[in-house]
C-alpha cells in the first residue's frame, strides 16, 4: 500500500517524497493541476486540492500512511483567509478524512511557527504559543493548526507531528527556502547587510536531514508524539561568519538598522495592495528578526536517532549549489 504525499511541488516535500521512496516505500502524490511535476514523474500522482474533500478522499484510497507538508508558505498574501483556507481548513479535512480511512500514521509537518518564540536557551517540545500574538498569518495558521492536529490525535487519528527549525538548503527558490533566499541576497549585495544586531538564535535545519527525520519518524515515531527538528541554532553574526570561512563568500557582515527595514516593509504592503504582486519585505517579517527562535531536538535524537547536520557544514553545501546554479 501507498503512503499519500502531499506538498511534493514545493521547496521541503520534494525531499520528504524522495527521501520516503528511497526507503523503500511505494509513494502516491497529491498535485494540483497547476503543479511543477517536473523530478517527480516516477511517482504516482492524484489531483486534488487541500480545499476539495472529495479529491483528498480519492487520493486516501489504498494508502496506509500519508505524509502531509502542503501548506502556504509565505509572508504575505492580501487574501488573508487563503492561509485559514488551506493550513488550517484544508490540514483538519486531511486529517479527518485519514482517520475516517483508517491509516496506520499520519506524519504531520508542522513547524516551530507553531511553538512561538522562545528565550535564549533552547526549548522543546512542551513550549506552548503565546495566543493571539504572531508576527505573520503564516505563523498564526500553524498555530491554529497544530491545535487541529492536538485534537484528532485526541480523536484517534495515529499522528506524529514533526516541527522543523528553519529549513536551509538547495531546491526550489520559494517564499518557504527563506535563509537561501537571504544568503543569495546578502551575497549579490541586494541585501548590503546584517537586519539588525543580528544577535538573536535561530533553530536551523538542512533539507536532507528533515527528509531523514520524516522517515525515522515514519518508522519509529510513536503517534501521539511531537518531535523538534533542529540541526543547530546560531545567531544570523554566526551564520555569516562561518558561510564567510568555509566558503570565502565575503558576504557583508555591517548592521544596518531594522527601521530602515520596518520603513521599507511598510512600502511594499502598500505597493502590493495597491498595484499587485509580492512584496519583497513585510513588517511581520522584519519582527521575526527581534526575538529568539531557539530549539532543542534532544528528543527526536534520543527516540527517532535523528542526527543533526552541524551548520558550517550544511551552509557550504548550499553555497556550493547556489554557484552551481549561478544564482550568486
Amino acid at each position: 500500500m501507498a503512503i499519500l504525499v502531499t506538498g511534493a511541488t514545493g521547496f521541503l516535500g520534494r525531499r520528504i517524497a524522495q527521501e520516503l521512496a528511497a526507503g523503500g516505500e511505494t509513494i502516491r502524490l497529491l498535485v494540483r493541476p497547476s503543479s511543477d511535476r517536473r523530478g517527480l514523474e516516477r511517482f504516482e500522482t492524484r489531483v486534488g486540492d487541500l480545499t476539495q474533500p472529495e479529491s483528498l478522499r480519492a487520493a486516501l484510497e489504498g494508502c496506509r500512511a500519508v505524509a502531509h507538508s502542503a501548506a502556504m508558505v509565505k509572508a504575505y498574501s492580501r487574501d488573508r483567509a487563503l492561509f485559514d483556507r488551506i493550513n488550517v481548513e484544508g490540514t483538519r479535512c486531511l486529517m479527518e478524512l485519514a482517520l475516517e480511512a483508517g491509516v496506520e500514521r499520519f506524519l504531520y509537518t508542522s513547524s516551530f511557527f507553531a511553538l512561538g518564540p522562545t528565550g535564549p536557551e533552547p526549548a522543546d517540545e512542551s513550549l506552548r504559543h503565546r495566543e493571539g500574538t504572531y508576527f505573520t498569518d503564516y505563523e498564526r495558521t500553524k498555530h491554529l493548526a497544530h491545535k487541529v492536529a492536538l485534537e484528532l490525535i485526541d480523536r484517534g487519528l495515529p499522528l506524529v507531528m514533526l516541527l522543523p527549525g528553519f529549513v536551509y538548503g538547495p531546491g526550489n527558490m520559494t517564499e518557504g527556502n527563506l535563509v537561501v533566499r537571504l544568503i543569495r541576497d546578502l551575497a549579490r549585495g541586494r541585501l548590503p547587510g546584517i537586519p539588525g544586531a543580528g544577535d538573536k538564535l535561530w533553530g536551523y535545519v538542512y533539507t536532507d536531514s528533515v527528509a531523514r527525520g520524516h522517515r525515522l519518524a515514519l518508522e519509529q515515531g510513536q503517534p501521539g508524539e511531537s518531535y523538534i527538528l533542529v540541526d543547530q541554532n546560531a545567531t544570523l553574526n554566526q551564520m555569516v561568519a562561518w558561510l564567510n570561512e568555509a566558503t570565502g563568500a565575503r558576504l557583508p557582515r555591517r548592521h544596518l538598522p531594522l527601521g530602515m527595514f520596518r520603513a521599507i516593509a511598510a512600502c511594499e504592503e502598500l505597493r502590493v495592495r495597491l498595484f499587485g504582486g509580492t512584496p519583497e519585505l513585510v513588517r511581520g517579517g522584519v519582527e521575526s528578526f527581534t526575538v529568539h527562535w531557539a530549539y532543542s531536538s534532544a528528543k527526536a535524537q534520543r527516540e527517532l536517532g535523528f542526527e543533526p547536520v552541524p551548520l558550517r557544514e550544511g551552509l557550504e553545501k548550499t553555497y556550493r549549489w547556489l554557484q552551481q546554479q549561478r544564482l550568486v
